[in-house]
């Protein structure tokens, strides 16, 4: 808001609209996972002819490449809308801290939901790619960029995984390490009970029961799509699934 020659940045509602996008884009990015498995095999075409069957293909990857140029674009947009409302607080708090005083109104700010932010990360990281499911480090980066638990302060530089599940069995052994990386385990059981439990921005582990398949770790999107430098599968996927929630999200377990 301006005020003559001055003006007014309300950095909290900034960052709601931050978290509004977020939920736009998670909702924008599963319709296009949707879209690219709409495909229409080429034999459906035959008395058609092949030209009418190659071109359909080349229609659908120049929709599905268009769609996910515009969720990049707009992902990157609303990124830096979100570092401009932190830089605007840090800006305030310093010429605050210069002048001796406190600046108005820069108590803790709300910012967007972790869950929503944690999903954002997530997913923008994922356009693109071919997904890492077994990579905790992806996870661990995400969480610290949302800024949850006590990862800025204290990086997990004294504790190793051989894998996801290994993460999952740490973070199970106490609720100290919970804390540690922000998160609460939520849900424990078969990925056949987990429609409608998993939340945006949930961090999720599966073990298949069988194939062999080692464990798959991401944070869920939209549908309980999970992103892990790429989509990597579903939370509904059969086998044993751990569900953790952000901890500032985690009164609403269901």
């Amino acid at each position: 808001m301006t005020t003559g020659s001055s003006y007014n940045v309300r950095p909290d509602a900034v960052r709601g609209v931050v978290g509004n996008v977020v939920g736009i884009l998670l909702q924008a990015y599963s319709t296009v996972m949707e879209l690219e498995q709409l495909t229409v095999a080429p034999t459906s075409f035959a008395k058609l002819g092949s030209p009418v069957a190659s071109a359909n293909i080349t229609m659908q990857g120049q929709v599905v490449g268009t769609m996910r140029t515009l969720l990049q674009v707009l992902q990157e947009v609303n990124d830096l809308v979100h570092r401009s409302a932190n830089d605007y607080d840090d800006a305030d708090r310093a010429v605050a801290a210069a002048l001796g005083g406190s600046p108005a109104g820069t108590g803790a700010s709300t910012g967007a939901e972790p869950g929503a932010a944690l999903a954002g990360y997530a997913i923008n990281d994922s356009a693109g790619t071919a997904g890492e499911p077994g990579s905790v480090g992806n996870v661990l980066d995400y969480l610290g960029r949302a800024g949850l638990g006590e990862l800025s302060a204290r990086p997990l530089t004294d504790v190793t995984f051989h894998d996801a599940r290994d993460f999952a069995d740490w973070l199970d052994r106490s609720p100290a390490n919970q804390e540690r990386v922000g998160l609460l385990a939520v849900y424990a059981g078969s990925g056949r009970d987990v429609s409608g439990l998993v939340h945006p921005g949930d961090v999720v582990v599966v073990q298949p029961f069988t194939g062999d398949g080692g464990p798959v770790i991401g944070v869920a999107g939209a549908n309980g799509q999970l992103y892990n430098h790429g989509a990597v599968g579903s939370a509904a996927e059969f086998g044993r699934v751990r569900v953790y929630r952000p901890m500032t999200d985690a009164t609403a377990l269901w």
